[in-house]
């Protein structure tokens, strides 16, 4: 196996750095999507259905009896 040069090493060590932020931002992501998740349920009565108003957009919250849930945006109300 040939050593990887100066410029090999550096681009390498780039992309690891680039891998280890992008991991940290979406185990940070992930954890504030999963608490988001167990605050809509917990506040949320279970086979009901809302609309939210957010940021001056409609968004339709259905959630069934297990408190599986779904959000999309409504154009109209």
């Amino acid at each position: 196996m040939i050593a990887p040069t100066i410029d090999e090493r550096v681009s390498l060590a780039i992309a690891v750095r680039r891998y280890l932020q992008a991991s940290d931002r979406f185990q940070s992501a992930s954890k504030d999507f999963d608490e988001a998740c167990h605050e809509v349920r917990k506040l949320a009565s279970r086979e009901s259905r809302y609309v939210v108003r957010i940021d001056y957009r409609h968004w339709l919250l259905e959630i069934d009896s297990q408190g599986n849930f779904e959000v999309e945006e409504i154009e109209l109300l």
